[in-house]
């Protein structure tokens, strides 16, 4: 006469799986320790003959488990392991910015987020004060648990180094000199002058004032010419 074994409840072994009826579910890329027990010899429809596998299906499988005591007594389990989609997590930025401003970064498309500060905001609020890329990482959850990473990054424009000279550097009535600049990738001089050096004939001294930008990055500077009176030549004679 033959009779029926039993084969215990699988026993489950990640904190990411959920067991319910003998269903369970994991996220996807996750895996699950899923064991059992009551019988001899095991043979599962994955050919293992363990009590435990490490399983980490990538779609939802459902497992057969056939236990046995003795030739003519054995009984079977099956397991749904269903594989939850993780979400979608994006993150995004102004793309750059520069040295001394504020600005955010800003994560999408889950519930719960952890930035690579520890900053658990949706919006995470950034102040570089050096010139460089930055890369902020964030890993963000949905209603399930599941998870996925996102990154975003800024470029930090640091303060240009501009350079103002006058050629020749002292100027006399009448006479001309090139004022130029360099170091920014826009210039806009007083009297809406848009190239980087210009011709000027001043009649007394003078300060030109640059607003140089680079970038989407704005600073103002000015150079200063000062103009020479020419001398006055005195011519005397004498009569001997």
């Amino acid at each position: 006469m033959s009779r029926l074994c039993v084969i215990e409840t699988f026993g489950i072994g990640n904190q990411e799986a959920r067991l319910k009826r003998q269903k369970t579910w994991i996220c996807y890329g996750s895996q699950i320790f899923v064991s059992v027990g009551g019988a001899t010899t095991y043979t599962w429809s994955n050919t293992s003959t363990s009590y435990v596998q490490n399983l980490n299906p990538p779609t939802t499988t459902i497992y057969t488990v056939t236990g046995s005591n003795a030739p003519h007594c054995s009984n079977t389990k099956t397991l749904q392991l269903t594989v939850i989609p993780n979400p979608t997590i994006t993150a995004s930025s102004s793309g750059s910015m520069c040295v001394g401003q504020s600005a955010t970064v800003s994560a999408s498309g889950g519930i719960n987020y952890s930035w690579s500060n520890t900053d658990t905001s949706a919006v995470l609020s950034i102040s570089p004060n050096l010139p460089g890329l930055y890369v902020y990482d964030v890993v963000g959850w949905d209603s399930t648990g599941c998870f996925a990473y996102a990154s975003a990054s800024v470029t930090v424009v640091g303060n240009q180094n501009l350079l103002l000279t006058c050629n020749p550097p002292t100027v006399c009535i009448g006479s001309s000199a090139i004022v130029s600049a360099s170091g920014a990738q826009s210039y806009l001089w007083d009297g809406s002058i848009t190239n980087y050096s210009f011709l000027v004939t001043p009649l007394s001294d003078t300060t030109h004032v640059l607003v140089a930008g680079t970038d989407g990055c704005f600073s103002t500077d000015s150079i200063f010419i000062p103009v020479q009176t020419p001398p006055i030549i005195s011519a005397f004679s004498s009569v001997s």
